[in-house]
């Protein structure tokens, strides 16, 4: 158990920051692609500043929170989960404030008030059957949403650089995780949040999908140290505002969900990834 906290943190890594990468590279403009639902305007934080970058408010908002396809677990166990000492909620604005990320207001899109780049989606995966509905993600705009912070004043920039730590993120999650998966009382009282929420499930249905999830997690934690033992070098802690979407994301991304440990390896990586380049020809930007 003392091992899923790494495991969290790649899985989290992989999936939540690699999107940027992916999108950027393969001409993807998302926010294009798809219809902006006409949310009803939400009050504007009053600490904040918005500059005139020639979106509304209600355009923001809406990429803020809208899904892109990335997941690391259910969205009613997330909202309900404790931090992993004391009972308070590890989704509550002031931790995850203390990781960088943008406190936001309740909205439409946003129902349980999570910062900004926070994202729900329904799956129904077939690897993925102990939990079928709302899962929670990673929007991009978790970390291409700025805000700087001078003399009281905070200063909204819409793709800015965010200040967030991931792998700390990942981390506290994991713990939360054994913490809940050990202590009867928090598992309790996580169970009663879960249940409260309205999910279609029952406490001993829920314990079993709890606990195939945690099995999920040591099963990919196992792939990567046994790619890491054979990787020619450590990898750096990333800390604050410091993201590495396009080698150690890729690296990530590529290894666990394709179970292959050698995309694991920086060095190995890099090499597929400049023979597929080179076999691509110029690349050129795509209009929007």
């Amino acid at each position: 158990m003392a091992q899923l906290g790494r495991s969290v943190r790649e899985f989290v890594y992989s999936f939540g920051i690699v999107l940027a990468f992916l999108t950027s590279t393969s001409g993807i403009g998302i926010g294009h692609s798809q219809n902006m639902p006409n949310y009803p305007a939400v009050q504007s934080r009053s600490d904040a500043t918005y500059l005139d970058q020639g979106w509304g408010y209600d355009t923001a908002e809406w990429w803020y929170h809208v899904s892109q396809g990335t997941i690391f677990m259910p969205y009613q166990w997330f909202i309900s989960l404790e931090q992993a000492s004391g009972d308070e909620l590890f989704a509550s604005a002031d931790h995850l404030e203390q990781l960088g990320f943008i406190a936001d207001l309740p909205s439409a899109a946003n129902p349980r008030g999570l910062p900004v780049g926070f994202a729900i989606r329904q799956l129904d995966w077939p690897t993925k059957q102990y939990w079928k509905g709302d899962w929670v993600g990673f929007a991009c705009a978790a970390c291409h949403t700025g805000e700087v912070r001078y003399h009281g004043q905070q200063i909204r920039i819409e793709g800015g650089p965010s200040h967030i730590d991931i792998e700390t993120f990942g981390d506290e999650l994991g713990k939360a995780l054994i913490a809940t998966a050990t202590s009867r009382p928090k598992s309790e009282r996580f169970a009663k949040r879960v249940l409260a929420t309205g999910a279609a499930t029952t406490p001993p249905d829920l314990q079993k999908s709890f606990q195939a999830f945690l099995k999920e997690q040591q099963d990919r934690n196992s792939l990567f140290e046994g790619a890491q033992e054979k990787a020619p070098e450590v990898p750096t802690v990333s800390g604050l505002g410091r993201l590495d979407a396009v080698h150690r994301g890729g690296n990530l991304l590529l290894s666990a969900p394709l179970e292959e440990p050698k995309n694991y390896s920086a060095r190995e990586l890099s090499r597929a990834m400049g023979h597929a380049l080179h076999g691509l020809g110029p690349l050129q930007c795509l209009d929007p």
